[in-house]
């Protein structure tokens, strides 16, 4: 009875110190029971980025220089004529933007100046002309102060859009008598100089602004 009491004293010692030495079962965590696994760290990469690129210099916007308005001085070789015909600058698209009408006296004579936008000289002719005038499209009549005429003719150049100037405009010399606008119909443009005697007329074209400009001398 003796041994049999110290057989079961001495399996629970047996179960006791299992339990001590057994890694923390008391815990709640569970033991690894198969081979323990080394997990390899990852190796930290470098990586050797290129340096970034340098801008280029950006390009200093230079203002272009405003357009200079070249003093009109027809040359004193330039014909004194009674009938021009002119071929534009360049060719265009679209018909030229009258944009003014300008006249002054000279000690020579007159001066018609005939302004549009762009670039472009349109064409044009000058030739004598007589009474009766008409207003183009409506066949109205138009009167045109003066003794002797000259038509003025753009056969590609309208008003239409960008002149808001008069349609007739008094001399201010001994020559020019006036300037009436007589047509600005389906892009053709035609004004007629009434002037005290025959005259002819030195033409000069010019850029920046673009300009026609009529000299008028006498004929005789």
């Amino acid at each position: 009875m003796r041994r049999m009491r110290w057989l079961a004293v001495g399996i629970a010692a047996a179960t006791l110190l299992a339990g001590c030495t057994g890694g923390g079962i008391g815990s709640g965590t569970r033991a690894s029971t198969g081979p323990s696994v080394a997990i390899p760290t990852a190796t930290a990469v470098s990586t050797v980025l290129p340096p970034a690129a340098t801008p280029a210099p950006s390009t200093p916007v230079v203002p272009s220089a405003s357009a200079s308005i070249t003093p009109v001085e027809p040359s004193a070789s330039a014909p004194c004529a009674t009938s021009w015909d002119v071929a534009p600058s360049v060719s265009s698209a679209e018909p030229a933007q009258l944009t003014d009408v300008r006249v002054g006296a000279r000690d020579e004579g007159d001066r018609i100046v005939f302004e549009f936008a762009g670039d472009v000289v349109p064409a044009f002719d000058i030739t004598p002309a007589e009474p009766p005038f008409v207003h183009d499209a409506s066949g109205l009549p138009v009167e045109v102060p003066g003794r002797a005429f000259l038509r003025i003719h753009f056969p590609f150049a309208t008003g239409m859009e960008a002149y808001d100037g008069p349609a007739a405009l008094a001399g201010q010399g001994a020559l020019l008598v006036s300037l009436v606008r007589t047509g600005d119909f389906e892009a053709v443009l035609t004004w007629v100089a009434g002037t005290d005697r025959p005259a002819c007329v030195r033409v000069t074209t010019l850029q920046a602004p673009t300009r026609v400009v009529l000299d008028l001398a006498p004929a005789d």
